[in-house]
């Protein structure tokens, strides 16, 4: 699972080519299924899920057409996984995106509050349960912001996801990462020995490729690279740390905020 956010809508690809990945983790490794949530403007977001054979360049999934400043993307290549759209995350309600990675979330119980259950009703389109969870998670932002600004606080975000999470863990369900993401803003928690890793890019080397072959100036680009599930290759990452949370803005460099114990 990676999250990308840049100041340059049409530099995306020439993010992740900056950012320091060795090649081999920029390919899947086997057939797998990839999903894409690509932000067009804060509230406009285009989806973009698919199967993917063995050895695909995964930032090509993105083309270099494509203008965005920030995408939240995953790969899943269990094997004998059956692509099907509705079940393929990022999940989306609106605005907001939210992904996960790690171990299998477990069903959600049904909630006894009215208003949630209406809104699992009329929202999960498919059969999954961490869609269930999805969803939950953004109806009990959205609902807390209510004739509020339009980009949450952190912890605010960080209840909604550990409100439903939290009450799942088990044996099983121990170890995982989650991004809940609007156009403006991010937020990444982690739990057990999944690793979260981030890095600030300054300057795109490859930058816009124009027909004629020429290269065009990147030296203004800023982004924030975020991924999960995998140690990156190349200098500049830093682990997230225990008991902390992730906050992605519109400008690098991301924020880490120790989570308040209670």
């Amino acid at each position: 699972m990676w999250l990308v956010t840049t100041n340059d809508r049409k530099l995306i690809p020439a993010v992740h080519a900056a950012a320091g990945f060795s090649p081999e983790q920029l390919v899947a490794p086997a057939n797998g299924i990839y999903g894409a949530s690509i932000f067009a403007s804060d509230i406009e977001v285009l989806s973009l899920k698919r199967k993917v054979s063995a050895g695909t360049r995964v930032p090509d999934m993105i083309g270099p057409d494509l203008r965005s400043t920030r995408v939240l993307a995953t790969l899943d290549c269990t094997p004998g996984e059956v692509f099907r759209p509705q079940n393929t995350q990022p999940f989306r309600h609106k605005g907001w995106v939210f992904a996960m990675t790690g171990d299998t979330c477990p069903a959600v119980p049904q909630p006894d509050d009215a208003f949630e259950s209406d809104f699992l009703m009329r929202n999960v389109r498919g059969h999954s349960d961490l869609e269930r969870a999805a969803n939950l998670i953004m109806c009990r932002m959205l609902r807390t912001l209510v004739g509020r600004a339009r980009i949450p606080e952190p912890e605010v975000i960080r209840q909604a996801i550990a409100g439903v999470l939290d009450p799942l863990e088990s044996d099983d369900f121990k170890s995982y990462a989650a991004v809940l993401t609007g156009g403006r803003r991010a937020l990444v928690v982690h739990k057990g020995d999944m690793g979260v890793y981030h890095r600030s890019v300054k300057g795109a080397p490859e930058g816009r490729r124009h027909k004629d072959g020429v290269v065009a100036g990147s030296e203004h680009v800023r982004a924030t690279v975020v991924v999960a599930g995998m140690e990156p290759a190349g200098k500049g990452w830093k682990k997230l740390a225990d008991d902390t949370m992730l906050v992605v803005d519109e400008a690098p460099p991301a924020r880490v905020i120790p989570i308040k114990a209670g």
